[in-house]
């Protein structure tokens, strides 16, 4: 006997049967049954018992089905519910008992004219349909109960849950949906091929991809899109795809509407219906864009070889266990060969997991859970192999479900090695990259107008492009003789505020050398300062390069990277490209700065010298000079001090950007604070605070109000006289550079030059008047005296003196009266042959060239032909024609010897010498008494006359007694 369950429908019909039975028995048929024979007896026994066991089976099914089962009476009540009804509608059997069906499901006692129920009790034939019931549906079958003249007693109420199947029947619809949307949105190419080779099928992104209208193509060969040279290969590929063969992606050429070639990525699979292969469906990717650019860089580096050579596949297969626990069946043995592990070396390793990139493994537990959850898989991800290299897969995995355990028991898959593919376009996506931070770099330092614009743009273009977080540049400041941060970022801000000394540390010596530096980790390499390591990160390496200028190197360029990253050569490369691009527009900025600076100062000395030569007023001219010096220096406020000789002291002259009247009392005596210091040492001086100076600004006081931070101050010097202080002041701290003390020191010789033609103007004019009111020709030789003295301010006051000392020294030769009048009138006048010397050559501060010292010692024989024709002078032509005379014979103009030379002119020589060593030149310092007195004695019986020399002496000792 089988142990099979009796259906549902066996059951209902035997249970008619037995209760036909009982129902013949009581209404007496059974009698004569009975009375006839003992085994009828068992018989009805046997049925009673049949009819009591079906009804325990009834009981039982009813209640173990799966479906919601309701037997209702003629008025839809619930005369019966099994257990699955409670469950689908959460109400105990005994509170349905009774009710209306349409009060448990909807909630009112209403009947639903379409319901089966309602149908089956007019139709007496089994009804159903499918209803939903708030978020569920169930699959309703009515079957009617009849009675034995074919009347409508009830009916039984079975209702199954569909809502499972209703869901999935959504989601294939929106399945359906979103993939017509993928077919019509999709970029690439999706084509379906008819076993001929003629299309049947093609979406939008044709038209868009080649410029044909799909339409025009559908039922045409498709060999004929293809370039003639491919068209062999695509038949070929075509009949293996009809074959059910699996083919990886190939590329293809095909003829565009323009007439274009275009590279195409095509992927066909075969497609099969009932055993037959129906056609070939597929898509292929436009790859001419990226073909292209695979041709640019092939020629110059060999890793943009087709990626189809350089693809190496290995597959597998893993048996899941319970738990998703992988168990490999079996590798082929290219595994080793692309991860560098035997099989047995992963197992104990803890598997394939164990060698997936860390960043990669959100990837990688993607992946598993679309497997194990029964859908196939293709990811691309990298993988660590043995010997540390990284490597670029990508795996395509198939599971295999089981539908008796519900489960994937087994994965399928095979990877392909895509290492080199990716590495071109990575190499594709920064060069791009690198192109384009060139392109914003050139860019922005066409357009940027000075360091400070264009040096922060440079550094973060530059740490854009190599995907970097930190940098610094540092630039040369040959003013200070170090390198200072010009823009920094990240970490590199706590380091810029310190300078560097050429030579020092990482970006000392890449300065210093001219040679990159690359390090693994800046903080322990051995050319980082010792006193640098503390302050700079642990794990943090790069590169240093040297910026270049067309006048050398003016600064170093770092990008700073996080280990385990190291910047590659090519990063490098990048980063000199970009720093020799920093240094020839820093180069151009400061030449256009430059040129502007220049022209600027020329500007201003034009309307200096102009105001010098058109206004004799020195009020006008300072005035004039101080306003055109502001702008050119840079400065806030400039003034000029006037030298007193009579009380030496300096006294306000000038002044020009003070806000209050403070400067105007300035009076400071010579070689009191920076002012009198400069004026007394001759020479600039400069301080960058003033509140930090040694010693310190007596006038700060003074000028409390002006907010004033540097400070220069330079001497006014005209042949060899002080005449004054020039000052300059700065708001802020200021560098005074090398060639803004070169423009400074200009401004001051304009400035002294101002102020001695204003004298010399008013010189002249006073000894004008003198002349005019001379009455006798001592009075007009005096004049002419002055004149001289007053043209070369270098010898101010010496022809007085010379004459004073030469006729002491006739008188102690015992000269006549007459005589000494013919002495003190040639001593008045012995350079007077110097009034037909340029003032280039006698004004000029340097020493003369052999040319120029022709031209100057012919003032000798220019005095005689000034002299000569006046007959009351020519007595006193002695000394101008033969002061230059020597004792041996070496002397000019006409080389005299011994006693040949005139003695008053023996005498002014000695005299002459004896002022001019112990006066200032501007070639060198006065000689002290004692020296000047030794070099006279040493000099006797060459340059001199041995008797005037000792006549000298005794003049000298006489007055000292005196």
């Amino acid at each position: 006997m089988s142990d099979k369950k009796p259906s549902y429908d066996e059951l209902k019909r035997r249970l008619e049967q037995a209760e036909a039975a009982l129902a013949a028995l009581r209404r007496g048929e059974v009698d004569l049954i009975i009375g006839r024979t003992e085994p009828l007896v068992v018989r009805f026994k046997s049925l009673v018992e049949e009819n009591e066991r079906l009804a325990r089976d009834w009981q039982a099914t009813f209640d173990a089905a799966n479906d919601a089962i309701w037997v209702l009476d003629s008025e839809h009540r619930i005369l019966q519910s099994n257990q699955t009804a409670e469950r689908f509608f959460g109400k105990p059997r005994q509170e349905m008992i009774g009710r209306h069906c349409w009060e448990i499901v909807h909630g009112n006692t209403e009947p639903m004219p379409e319901h089966p129920v309602v149908r089956a009790k007019h139709s007496l034939h089994r009804e159903s349909m499918e209803l939903q019931v708030g978020e569920r549906w169930f699959d309703v079958t009515v079957d009617p109960i009849l009675d034995g003249d074919g009347n409508y007693t009830g009916a039984v109420h079975i209702m199954s849950d569909i809502t499972e199947r209703k869901r999935a029947e959504d989601a294939l619809r929106e399945s359906e949906e979103r993939y017509r949307s993928l077919f019509e949105h999709v970029p690439e190419i999706v084509y379906a091929l008819a076993p001929d080779g003629r299309f049947t099928l093609l979406n939008p992104a044709f038209e868009r991809v080649t410029g044909w209208q799909a339409q025009d193509w559908l039922g045409k060969p498709f060999d004929e899109l293809i370039h003639p040279d491919d068209r062999a290969l695509a038949r070929a590929e075509f009949q293996r795809a009809l074959a059910g063969e699996t083919r990886n992606f190939r590329e293809v050429r095909l003829l565009a509407k323009s007439g274009e070639t275009l590279v195409m990525e095509v992927l066909g699979v075969a497609q099969n219906r009932n055993g037959q292969t129906i056609g070939i469906t597929g898509f292929a990717h436009d790859i001419t864009a990226r073909k292209q650019a695979e041709e640019k860089i092939r020629q110059s580096e060999e890793r943009y070889r087709r990626i189809s050579d350089l693809i190496s596949d290995y597959a597998y297969a893993f048996r899941v266990e319970e738990g998703n626990k992988l168990v490999r069946e079996w590798v082929t043995d290219s595994f080793t060969r692309i991860t560098g592990y035997t099989p047995q070396e992963m197992d104990e390793r803890g598997g394939w997991s164990s060698i997936i990139h860390p960043d990669d493994m959100p990837i990688a537990l993607a992946r598993a859970r679309r497997l194990f959850g029964g859908e196939n898989d293709v990811s691309e991800f990298r993988i660590i192999r043995k010997d540390g290299e990284i490597r670029w897969l990508r795996d395509h995995g198939q599971p295999v479900w089981d539908e008796t355990q519900g489960r994937v028991v087994r994965i399928y898959g095979a990877a392909e090695d895509i290492t080199e593919r990716k590495r071109a376009e990575e190499e594709i996506r920064r060069r791009a990259s690198e192109l384009e931070a060139v392109h914003k770099v050139s860019t922005a330092l066409r357009a940027a107008q000075s360091a400070e614009e264009a040096l922060p743009i440079l550094l973060d273009e530059t740490l854009a492009a190599l995907q970097a977080e930190s940098g610094v540049i540092w630039l040369y400041e040959p003013s200070r003789g170090e390198l200072r941060a010009a823009a920094a970022r990240g970490w590199f801000h706590e380091l810029a505020e310190t300078p560097i000394q050429p030579g020092e540390g990482i970006a000392g010596t890449v300065f210093s050398s001219g040679e990159k530096h690359i390090s693994a980790e800046f903080a322990s390499d051995p050319l980082t300062r010792a006193s640098m390591r503390e302050r700079v990160p642990p794990g943090w390496g790069g590169a240093c390069v040297p910026i270049r200028a067309a006048a050398g190197i003016i600064g170093v360029f770092f990008v700073s990277v996080r280990a385990p990253r190291q910047m590659m050569k090519e990063e490098v490369k990048v980063l000199e490209a970009l720093a020799e691009m920093a240094g020839t527009a820093l180069h151009r900025m400061r030449l256009h700065e430059e040129t502007q600076r220049r022209v600027q100062q020329l500007q201003a000395l034009q309307t200096i010298d102009h105001a010098i030569t058109a206004a004799p007023d020195s009020r006008i001219t300072l005035a004039v000079l101080l306003e055109q010096a502001l702008a050119p220096l840079g400065a806030d406020a400039a003034g000029v001090l006037l030298f007193d000789s009579h009380t030496l002291t300096l006294e306000y002259a000038a002044g020009r950007g003070f806000r209050g009247r403070g400067y105007e009392r300035s009076r400071l005596r010579l070689g009191e604070g920076q002012a009198g210091l400069a004026a007394l040492e001759r020479r600039i001086i400069c301080i960058a605070d003033i509140a930090q100076c040694e010693p310190p600004f007596v006038r700060l006081p003074l000028l409390a109000d002006e907010g004033l931070a540097s400070y220069a101050a330079a001497p006014l010097i005209a042949k060899g006289q002080l005449l004054g202080v020039l000052e300059v002041l700065h708001r802020v701290q200021f560098e005074h550079s090398r060639d803004w003390l070169r423009f400074f020191e200009t401004i001051a010789n304009q400035a002294a030059i101002a102020i001695d033609n204003a004298r010399l103007f008013e010189g002249l004019q006073r000894s004008n008047i003198e002349l005019s009111l001379a009455y006798d020709y001592d009075a007009t030789i005096e004049g002419w005296s002055r004149a001289l003295d007053l043209r070369d301010k270098e010898t101010e006051g010496h022809t007085q003196r010379v004459t004073e000392m030469t006729l002491k020294l006739a008188r102690a030769a015992g000269m006549s009266a007459e005589e000494l009048t013919h002495v003190r009138r040639g001593a008045l006048l012995h350079d007077i042959g110097k009034m037909g010397i340029p003032d280039a050559i006698l004004l000029k501060p340097d020493k003369l060239t052999d040319e120029e010292w022709a031209v100057m010692r012919r003032h000798p024989t220019l005095a005689y032909d000034m002299l000569s024709p006046i007959a009351y002078l020519r007595p006193a032509l002695d000394i101008p024609y033969c002061h230059h005379e020597k004792w041996d014979g070496s002397g000019y103009p006409r080389g005299l010897k011994g006693e040949a030379i005139p003695l008053a002119a023996r005498l002014f020589a000695v005299a002459d010498v004896w002022d001019a060593l112990r006066s200032d030149r501007p070639y060198r310092k006065a000689w002290t008494e004692e020296k000047t007195l030794e070099y006279i004695r040493t000099q006797s019986g060459k340059h001199f006359d041995p008797k005037a020399v000792e006549l000298f002496l005794q003049v000298i000792s006489e007055n000292a007694r005196e």
